[in-house]
């Protein structure tokens, strides 16, 4: 095999891969927005907030140790 067929068959083979990806990226995308997900990080930001809110609003005596008295 020469060495320019051996290039075209990379760039193929690479820029099939690159389509396969796009599609299942894009995919995705259109899941998220039809079952309304938000993003990952998004998700966690929100049951981060939620934990320190219960957190701080807890009465339990170990979170009130944890409570910035300044």
């Amino acid at each position: 095999m020469l060495f320019r067929d051996k290039r075209s068959l990379e760039f193929t083979v690479t820029y099939s891969l690159v389509a396969i990806s796009d599609w299942i990226c894009n995919c995705c995308q259109r899941l998220h927005d039809f079952f309304q997900f938000l993003p990952v990080s998004h998700q966690m930001d929100i049951c981060t907030a939620k934990f320190l809110e219960n957190f701080m609003c807890s009465e339990n005596y170990i979170c009130t140790l944890f409570e910035n008295k300044a």
